[in-house]
C-alpha cells in the first residue's frame, strides 16, 4: 500500500513541476539575456520621446474637455487615468471600442518626480467584435515601467493582437501575431533595449491616433 501512496504521490508532484516549468517559470535563453547594450543610457532618447508624446497628449485631450479621472482600483487614487470610447463607433461603443491610457505623468498639474523616482504608462486600446466579451478582437497592451533595479531599470512589454483587422488598427503598422501569448518570457516585462524602443514607437502611433480623433471621444467612468 505504501508504494502505491508514494507512486501517486511521486506523479502529483511530477504534475506540480511540470506545470511551474510550463506556466509559471520563466526560462530564459542566450538570446533573452541583457548585454551593455541593454543599460539605461541607450534608452535615454525613446523616454524623451515618450514623455513629449505624453504632454503633447495630455494636453490635445484637455483642449478639447477631455478630463482625467482616478482609478478606483488604486491604494492611493490620483487623476492619471484617460478611459475614453469612441463615438463614432456607436452608443454601445463602451463594449466595443475601449481606450485605457493611465500614467502620472498625463497630469500636467501636477508636479513630477524624478523618472528615477517611479514611472509607469499602461496603454491597453481593444476593439471587440464580441462587444465585451474579448473573444474575437484586436487589441494593443503595452506597459512601460522604471523598476528600482541595477544595473538596467527602464522595462517594458508589449502585446498586438490583430484578429478582426478592424478599422482603428488597420494603418497601425506594427508587429502583430493573431493569438494572445501564453509564453511566460512573452508575457513579461523586458529590459532589452529594442524590446523598449518598440515599446515607445508603438505608444506614440497609438497617442497620435487617438489625438487624430480627440472630437469623437467621450470619458466614462471605470467599471
Amino acid at each position: 500500500m505504501s508504494t502505491v501512496i508514494k507512486e501517486i504521490s511521486a506523479k502529483e508532484e511530477l504534475k506540480t513541476i511540470k506545470f511551474h516549468r510550463e506556466v509559471v517559470l520563466k526560462r530564459p535563453t542566450q538570446e533573452n539575456l541583457l548585454t551593455l547594450d541593454d543599460a539605461d543610457e541607450y534608452k535615454l532618447s525613446a523616454t524623451n520621446m515618450l514623455l513629449k508624446k505624453i504632454a503633447e497628449f495630455s494636453s490635445e485631450l484637455q483642449a478639447v474637455g477631455l478630463k482625467l479621472q482616478q482609478s478606483k482600483w488604486d491604494k492611493y487614487p490620483k487623476e492619471n487615468l484617460y478611459l475614453l470610447i469612441d463615438t463614432e463607433y456607436g452608443e454601445d461603443s463602451y463594449d466595443y471600442f475601449h481606450i485605457r491610457v493611465k500614467s502620472d505623468w498625463l497630469n500636467l498639474k501636477e508636479f513630477h518626480p524624478a523618472l528615477h523616482a517611479g514611472f509607469e504608462l499602461h496603454l491597453y486600446v481593444i476593439e471587440d467584435g464580441y462587444k465585451g466579451r474579448g473573444e474575437f478582437a484586436d487589441w494593443i497592451n503595452i506597459g512601460i515601467v522604471y523598476f528600482n533595479t541595477v544595473p538596467t531599470s527602464f522595462a517594458s512589454r508589449r502585446e498586438h493582437v490583430l484578429c478582426l483587422r478592424g478599422n482603428f488598427f488597420k494603418d497601425l503598422p506594427m508587429n502583430f501575431k493573431e493569438v494572445a501569448g501564453c509564453s511566460r518570457l512573452e508575457d513579461g516585462y523586458t529590459f532589452k533595449t529594442a524590446a523598449y524602443v518598440e515599446a515607445v514607437d508603438d505608444v506614440c502611433r497609438v497617442l497620435q491616433k487617438i489625438i487624430l480623433r480627440k472630437q469623437y471621444l467621450k470619458v466614462v467612468p471605470e467599471t
